[in-house]
């Protein structure tokens, strides 16, 4: 077919030529309204696309399955509302709700050593400038193979790549925060506060057949799900002791509940071209998990003030978690710090014509980390369809973990000291 076409050897411009303008836009709406009686309702949308600087898809490969021409592109939908009220016995309610969709498309990225490789931008880092990246054809019309200067080579066409490979990514989560809140009395609050956070997040990688680097092709899905509920429960206190003293601070507990999982499958060995979906590959690799992770937290907060210069806050809170033996589960970790401003206390300080704020806080905090799930046990490996004997044959196997659980791993525990002078100078 292109047999005695002449080709003038000279330096072309197709690696400027490949690339286009990238566009970007977000639009966004609000709408807050207040009802009367200490009560609003608002809500949000907003919009945002943006499309990269590689060309959209060629007429050639575009099919019933392939209606999207754009080859990196996010558009992102976010929707939220929220509600909030005051009641005249003392009783407050706030709530708002969110919903974000995202739907994102890539080219493959990836290292390559002179040209050789599914990494598009490697690819086209190593054109020749005698190649006539835009004008000429990067596809066989026969069988759909990478067509390209070095014919049989592992270089493959970076058009081509862009064409017949890509990674695309669709998330949809929901997240929420809902408080209510009372006044027991002129000194003391209670909160109660339940958030939800969960999210799908969904993964395709696919190549077609006929590239060099897999000739065969690959179409790989993954999918993950995560799901959290936080519970916090507070009560809140404030007493001003004379005219001098402040007492204020919290009790608290608080719980998070997580779960996760996965599940995903490889295949290879497309049957038809260009069409994407497990059912018209021939090998098959599936792979699935889960996850659970539970907290439980007590804490309590104090914090002392004199006169509004000089302050002692103490803290502590004690977790139990999920992820670790019963007898290693519940780790207290206490915090203290002190604070005294200079300035206010110290009469002239204040007031000279160097210093207008002077304050000195010195500070010494804990905080805990914990491990992930299931790092505490030796786990048995089971696998499928790992061998084929020569007479047909197919072996599964359980294989011992190469790592060994530790029973008496335990919670990881920060230290932090601190010292900080803050000072506000007057310009003479």
């Amino acid at each position: 077919m292109y047999d005695d076409v002449d080709y003038e050897y000279k330096p072309y411009q197709g690696v400027e030529e490949f690339f286009q303008k990238g566009l970007s836009s977000n639009t966004s709406v609000s709408i807050q309204k207040a009802l009367g009686g200490n009560s609003s309702v608002s809500a949000t949308y907003s919009y945002l696309t943006e499309e990269g600087f590689t060309p959209q898809l060629d007429d050639m490969v575009m099919s019933a399955g392939r209606t999207e021409r754009r080859t990196n592109y996010i558009d992102k939908h976010n929707f939220g509302i929220g509600y909030r009220t005051e009641l005249e016995n003392g009783l407050t309610f706030k709530s708002t709700f969110n919903y974000v969709n995202t739907d994102r498309r890539s080219p493959i990225t990836a290292p390559a050593f002179g040209g050789d490789g599914n990494g598009l931008f490697a690819a086209i880092m190593f054109t020749p400038r005698s190649m006539d990246l835009m004008g000429l054809p990067f596809q066989s019309p026969v069988d759909n193979r990478s067509v390209y200067y070095r014919r049989g080579g592992p270089i493959q066409n970076p058009r081509w790549t862009l064409n017949n490979s890509g990674q695309d990514e669709r998330v949809s989560r929901f997240f929420s925060n809902t408080e209510f809140g009372y006044k027991l009395s002129e000194n003391w609050n209670v909160m109660y506060r339940l958030s939800l956070d969960t999210y799908t997040q969904q993964n395709n990688r696919f190549v077609n057949i006929g590239g060099p680097r897999q000739p065969l092709g690959e179409f790989s899905t993954f999918t993950t799900e995560r799901w959290t509920n936080s519970q916090v429960m507070n009560l809140m206190y404030d007493y001003k002791i004379g005219s001098s003293i402040t007492l204020d601070g919290i009790v608290g507990v608080n719980s998070v509940k997580q779960k996760g999982s996965f599940v995903g499958t490889t295949s290879q060995e497309q049957f038809v071209y260009n069409l994407l979906n497990h059912g018209n590959f021939i090998e098959h690799n599936n792979f699935s998990g889960y996850q659970n992770e539970n907290v439980m937290g007590v804490y309590a907060t104090a914090s002392i003030g004199y006169n509004g210069w000089a302050y002692l806050t103490a803290q502590a809170r004690n977790d139990w978690t999920s992820t670790l033996e019963q007898e290693n589960r519940s780790v207290l970790y206490p915090s203290v710090s002190a604070s005294f401003v200079i300035s206010d206390a110290i009469e002239g300080v204040g007031n000279s014509k160097a210093v207008d704020y002077l304050k000195v806080r010195v500070g010494y905090g804990t905080s805990a980390g914990y491990p992930e799930p299931y790092q505490t046990r030796n786990i048995l490996n089971s696998s499928t369809n790992d061998f084929v004997t020569p007479g047909g044959s197919i072996l599964n196997t359980n294989s011992v973990s190469n790592q060994l659980g530790n029973q008496n791993l335990q919670a990881e525990l920060f230290t932090e000291l601190e010292w900080v002078l803050k000072q506000d100078c007057l310009m003479i």
